[in-house]
């Protein structure tokens, strides 16, 4: 590995023990190397956001002090090494060269970049450089970021922003920016503690007036903070820098990776839960480090980082005159105001503090104190007084206890209100009608501008809390005629499920307790004391309570008998006692008054959208299933019904496909094999997936199988696109969990293969009871044309193509969270874009189709197929989605779940081979095992699945399983025939492989449906097989010469 993926992927592990423990294991012993790459994290660790350092550097470069700040993380090795990138200087202090700047000096170093002195000399004068990282210029979002941060502060002018001269991209992308002499804000406070009241007012409002020109380009910085803040020039002028995370007010909430984004210490409560942000959020972030030039330390500190952003969002500072009581109480209560939780309750703009800033400034120079605090912001209102207090907890310890024991539960309730809440409405009252404030006044200031005293905001809290502790002591449930959350005794109403039941509503009274509530999922419902009714919910729309027997156990206020459509069955739970009562539905499902409608005639294309969704409802009714279904996992399927189609692309269509594809020889082929044979007729109705499969669906599936995919097995990972080569590269980090191909859980899933998405159906297939398969192309085409003809599903030109999909002209070249767009007429999403989709062509060989987010319009049509790499190929721009085949009208018998004592051995059977075969891979790939115990492993495992698709009832697994064997074994069988010929094995071991070989093919025969006219073949008389005598290679001298040829 290089020291970069060494790096990448230490930078993911928080837990120091860990870190550490994987960089001994990553750099082999290597002491130097190890030594290296701690420093850089190091030193990314102690930048908080682009680079380590900004553009600053201390007056005199010859101070030795100064040079310590600059390099005290660089080594020379490292400083060697990092700069290789730089042309050979013309002049002797000069460390290199890049473009037409000479390097002077090594200003700062992080782990994603490096910050130069440098001189012009074009225009004669020093500039500062900013350098993306070598490693970081390779990852499309540094560059992007590195782009932003350009055209951000280019946008703005003024004195108290730096100035960005310049941005280049060769020989890696870098950044010319004025040039500061002097230090940051975070170094002065280092270097001398809390600032003087004057100098923190300075600061504060150039400050300000330079966050008031961003805003007003509508720019929100997202990072402010001491170290982000230059003060240098004779004059010690104040400037803002690194805009690395500024985004337009409009688009700021989180980063495009899905991280928030900006310093956790300095963050609005808005930033840190991710909410959309505005410009205000850069003024709580400026009322933090006022704070912290006041107090000398940040105002939200704690253990970690999840800790700190709790406080931000839910605790308060701790107060600044308790720090350093010397600071007026007018400057806490600007600082306050801005760090107001609510935006709405802060300042409203920059302009507006640096005006406030400004006055307070001006007063001091002339008056060494405040005069007019009419601009100053009132101070937090009052805590309640200690008399109230005592009150609320004496009602609390005395009426509690007594409430207990009265038998009227309304009694005791309206006695503890009136003892809580009418001191409460006294206190608040008496507060509002005070004419002014006993607390301090500010300094300097008269006693006409004392504030109003506010009523305290929490004094409900004790109220609420005793409250809730005397409902759960007196176990009341009825407040008036409102029924209250029961936190006692709840009683079961368990409902046995039927195939035609599907939910049942609780009734209490005239209103509903309960939603309809999914019996299928869950039978058991919990329901506090009282009267109830019960009423069915049935699938089949004809069906209604009349048509059902309902028996009652329990407690009943009614007795057991046959139901019709305005009378259900009523029960009762009392308080303090738990009832089970069980629903028994009796009435014979196979009834011809609820028998499904008949059974539409299939239509060919074209149709259109009116006629797609009745089409959708008639098959609906017909198999009495939904339209749209949504499975336990939150997967949702539409409904396709059966049909014909003219599959691919006619001749004028693909020649106009490849006329304004131009010159992409690649595309050609793919578009030529588009070319239409005859009418794909698609018999039969099935459910397709909505949306493709997400990155939240494949790891609940990864989580609970232990699955590991094949880019992950392989150790090579999958392939994207490399913008250095020009080409696709294939690098480990290359898998579904890579973030910045998948940033968030609703993402599509990428970076997998053919045989992922089949162990994902087989998953969901034994989850689910269904049959889930990788869709055909055929039925996939037929679903994304919807009854179209045309090139795409929405016409005839691709310019309404935007408003349905996610494609190059929209797409800004990156994948989009699932049904972002709008859906084709059948009810699916991102059929011709975002990523494309695995199917199984006429072979059942895995063909792409659909567009990407890299894919002009003419390449996203629906037509369009891509038949990339091999069955284990995987890439950044392809996924799936599933389908549910064998779809049946609901009238038929349900098929039995196999027994789990039955299935569940197998599983773990499966589940074992699986482990023993990821082994032998290993072994392999390192040399240590043969090609052929590589194929055994896999047959083995083979068997095993094929043992459970067979207990399972999953004949198209079984079919699938069983050509695996087929293969595996006829491999095998070409493996021994070659040892045997150069003399490694005994001819014996080859006549058994032949017998496995005959095995495999006939069982495959009786199972997989024959060709017409032709026989299927007998099953042949099962004779007992051996295991192969394998001798290890290495045990021969003949066995080295061998591995070398064919293994």
């Amino acid at each position: 590995m290089t020291d970069e993926t060494i790096f990448a992927a230490a930078l993911e592990k928080t837990d120091p023990v860990e870190r550490a423990t994987y960089l001994v294991g990553a750099c082999a012993g290597d002491v130097k190397r190890r030594q290296r790459i701690e420093r850089l994290l190091s030193a990314h660790e102690g930048a908080g956001s682009f680079l380590e350092h900004p553009a600053v550097a201390a007056p005199d470069p010859d101070r030795a002090d100064a040079r310590t700040v600059a390099h005290d993380s660089v080594g020379l090795a490292d400083t060697d090494e990092a700069l290789r990138f730089l042309a050979p200087p013309t002049r002797p202090d000069s460390l290199g060269r890049i473009g037409h700047y000479e390097v002077l000096e090594v200003l700062g170093r992080g782990g994603f970049g490096i910050v130069f002195r440098a001189f012009d000399d074009v225009l004669q004068r020093v500039v500062a450089v900013k350098v993306l990282a070598p490693q970081m210029a390779t990852t499309s979002p540094a560059r992007k970021r590195f782009i932003r941060e350009a055209r951000s502060s280019a946008q703005i002018r003024h004195e108290n922003v730096v100035q960005v001269h310049a941005v280049e991209e060769l020989p890696l992308p870098f950044l010319v920016m004025e040039f500061v002499p002097g230090e940051t804000l975070q170094q002065r406070l280092d270097r001398s503690g809390p600032l003087d009241v004057a100098e923190i007012l300075r600061i504060s409002r150039q400050l300000a007036e330079g966050l008031a020109a961003a805003h007003a380009q509508g720019l929100v910085h997202r990072d402010i903070k001491p170290s982000n803040v230059l003060i240098g020039g004779p004059n010690q002028h104040v400037k803002l820098t690194d805009f690395g995370l500024a985004r337009a007010a409009d688009d700021a909430s989180i980063s495009q990776s899905g991280i928030v984004a900006g310093t956790p210490m300095y963050m609005a409560p808005e930033q840190a839960r991710g909410d959309t942000l505005d410009h205000r959020a850069d003024l709580f972030s400026l009322g933090s480090v006022i704070y912290v030039m006041c107090s000398g330390r940040p105002p939200f500190r704690a253990s970690g980082t999840l800790a700190v952003l709790k406080r931000v969002c839910d605790e308060d500072p701790r107060p600044i005159r308790e720090v350093i009581p010397e600071i007026p109480e007018w400057l806490c209560r600007i600082v306050e105001k801005l760090h107001a939780k609510d935006p709405d309750q802060r300042y409203q703009s920059a302009k507006e503090v640096a005006a406030v800033l400004a006055d307070c400034e001006r007063q001091l120079q002339e008056h060494s104190t405040l005069v007019d605090v009419a601009r100053i912001p009132a101070g937090k209102p009052a805590r309640p007084t200690s008399w109230l207090a005592v009150w609320i907890v004496g009602v609390i310890v005395v009426a509690v206890p007594l409430a207990g024991l009265m038998p009227d539960p309304g009694l005791a309730l309206l006695v503890f209100t009136s003892l809580v809440c009418v001191p409460i409405v006294l206190s608040s009252v008496w507060s509002a009608l005070s004419p002014t404030s006993k607390g301090p006044a500010l300094a300097g200031a008269p006693v006409k501008h004392a504030r109003p005293k506010t009523p305290a905001p929490r004094s409900w809290v004790p109220f609420v809390a005793a409250l809730v502790l005397l409902i759960v002591c007196s176990r009341t449930v009825v407040f008036g005629p409102f029924v209250a959350l029961y936190l006692g005794d709840q009683g079961e109403v368990e409902v046995v499920p039927d195939p035609e039941l599907v939910s049942v509503i609780v009734h209490q009274g005239d209103g509903a307790v309960t939603d309809w509530f999914d019996v299928s999922q869950h039978p058991q419902i919990k329901l506090p004391p009282g009267k109830y009714k019960l009423e069915p919910g049935f699938r089949s729309l004809k069906r209604t309570a009349a048509h059902w027997e309902i028996t009652t156990h329990g407690l009943l206020t009614g007795h057991s008998s046959r139901t019709s459509a305005d009378r259900a069955p009523g029960f009762e739970i009392k308080r303090g006692e738990r009832v089970t009562i069980r629903v028994v539905m009796r009435d014979n499902p196979q009834r011809t008054d609820h028998i499904a409608d008949p059974e539409p005639s299939p239509v060919a294309v074209p149709f259109g959208a009116a006629a797609a969704s009745e089409l959708q409802k008639s098959w609906s009714r017909h198999l009495i299933l939904p339209v749209e279904y949504t499975n336990s996992v939150g997967m949702k399927f539409r409904l396709i019904p059966p049909g014909r189609m003219p599959m691919g692309s006619t001749p004028d269509a693909i020649a106009t496909a490849i006329k304004v594809t131009g010159s992409e020889s690649w595309a050609h082929r793919e578009i030529q094999s588009e070319a239409s044979t005859a009418v794909t007729a698609i018999d039969a109705p099935f459910y397709l997936g909505s949306h493709e499969v997400t990155r939240e669906q494949f790891e609940l599936f990864v989580t609970q199988t232990g699955y590991v995919t094949t880019a992950e097995a392989s150790g090579r990972g999958g392939w994207a696109w490399d913008e250095n080569s020009g080409r696709d590269a294939q690098k480990p980090e290359y898998t579904w969990k890579n973030t910045t191909y998948v940033p968030s859980r609703k993402h599509p899933v990428v970076f997998v293969t053919l045989a992922d998405a089949q162990a994902f159906c087989a998953w969901l297939s034994q989850k689910e009871g269904r049959t889930y398969v990788v869709p055909s192309e055929g039925r996939w085409e037929f679903a994304c044309r919807a009854g179209t003809t045309t090139p795409w599903y929405c016409g005839a030109e691709f310019s309404a193509l935007e408003t349905y999909e996610w494609i190059r002209t929209n797409s800004d070249d990156r994948s989009h969270a699932v049904g972002g767009r709008e859906p084709n007429p059948f009810g699916l999403f991102d059929m011709l874009g975002n990523v494309s989709e695995l199917a199984l062509d006429s072979n059942r060989k895995p063909v792409h189709r659909g567009g990407t987010t890299a894919f002009s319009p003419w390449l996203s049509r629906s037509a369009s197929r891509y038949r990339i790499g091999e069955a284990g190929y995987s890439h950044a721009r392809s996924g799936f989605r599933v389908a549910i085949s064998d779809l049946k009208a609901k009238s038929e018998a349900p098929k039995s779940a196999p027994a789990p004592e039955v299935v569940q051995p197998l599983r773990d059977a499966v589940a074992a081979k699986g482990r023993a075969l990821e082994y032998v891979r290993t072994r392999f790939e390192l040399g240590a095992a043969s090609k052929l115990d590589l194929v055994i492993a896999e047959a083995e495992w083979t068997e095993t699945r094929i043992k459970l698709a067979e207990a399972e009832e999953n004949k198209p697994a079984l079919i699938e399983r069983l050509e695996e064997l087929v293969k595996q074994r006829s491999e095998e069988r070409e493996l021994f025939a070659l040892r045997v010929e150069v003399g490694i094995d005994r001819k014996e071991l080859l006549d058994h492989a032949d017998a496995r070989l005959a095995e495999a093919k006939s069982r495959l025969a009786r199972v997989k449906p024959a060709p017409s006219g032709l026989p299927v073949a007998p099953a042949p008389r099962r004779v007992p097989i051996p295991a192969p005598d394998r001798v290890p290679l290495h045990d021969h001298n003949k066995a080295d010469r061998f591995l070398c040829a064919v293994g």
